[in-house]
């Protein structure tokens, strides 16, 4: 017991000229509980800082991933609108430019509009990020156009024949007055 309380003395920088008498012993008897509460603390907040850093990481790596889709989204603006269109050669359609540009991070999705926001995970407006996905619905949900968010209200998208691919206002990309927003996240 004598040994075990010495390396404890020790480890804490404490130093005895001789062995320690039964008063030290006590002391150092007290402060061990003391000490293994530090060390669960520690071993605490090191699991913290541990989470911490991994959620940065994450938040870190879905900016990056964001940046890179409205970049490629940026990259081809000017491409026709093409009815089923999935290539910047042919054109796209709505839902062919998003899952053309989610390709481009390495993200695959379905190949319409509707499918696309039943894979989505379903975002408040006040959660929507730059590269999250805009549908526009009808009053009953069903969904006839998906885009890109953008920032500032905007976002990336296929229009309509006669269109071409192009960044517009979250409230004229949907092309009706009648149109209701949701947002997906992948």
């Amino acid at each position: 017991m004598q040994a075990k309380l010495l390396a404890l003395a020790l480890s804490l920088g404490l130093t005895f000229s001789v062995v320690p008498t039964a008063h030290a012993q006590e002391e150092l008897l007290n402060l061990e509980p003391a000490i293994a509460t530090s060390q669960a603390q520690e071993e605490a907040l090191t699991s913290r800082v541990e989470a911490a850093t991994k959620a940065s990481r994450a938040a870190r790596l879905l900016q990056v991933r964001a940046v890179k889709l409205v970049d490629a989204a940026a990259a081809l603006k000017g491409v026709r609108y093409k009815w089923a269109g999935s290539s910047p050669k042919s054109g796209f359609d709505c839902s062919g430019f998003t899952a053309y540009v989610y390709n481009k991070v390495g993200i695959e999705l379905p190949r319409s509009s509707g499918a696309i926001r039943k894979v989505a995970e379903k975002i408040n407006k006040s959660e929507l990020k730059t590269g999250d996905l805009v549908f526009w619905h009808n009053k009953s949900g069903r969904v006839f156009h998906v885009g890109i968010y953008a920032g500032a209200g905007k976002a990336w998208h296929a229009p309509r024949p006669g269109r071409s691919v192009s960044k517009q206002s979250l409230w004229l990309a949907g092309g009706w007055q009648t149109s209701y927003l949701s947002y997906g996240r992948i």
